[in-house]
């Protein structure tokens, strides 16, 4: 199967992954895979067309990331109003 290689942050609070650009393909050169140049079916194969996700961390955040601490609030605060 064909890999991609993902640069990007990693938040280890949450576990999220946040894609800052695409890096380098590597080409396995299979028949029967779909996104590779060697690929011998046309149309309508079942061939997979995705490639493996390599991901390269450049920066690594401990806390979690802004989506899931604005949650955090939300839930938070929801749950003080409610009384």
């Amino acid at each position: 199967m064909c890999q991609q290689e993902i640069h990007g942050n990693l938040h280890q609070g949450c576990g999220c992954f946040d894609v800052i650009y695409p890096g380098n393909k590597l080409d396995c050169g299979q028949p029967n895979c779909g996104t590779s140049s060697a690929h011998a079916h046309r149309a309508y194969c079942r061939c997979p067309k995705q490639p493996q996700e390599v991901r390269k961390i450049i920066n690594l955040f401990r806390p979690m990331c802004d989506r899931h601490k604005a949650a955090q609030w939300e839930a938070a605060v929801g749950r003080r109003g409610s009384r």
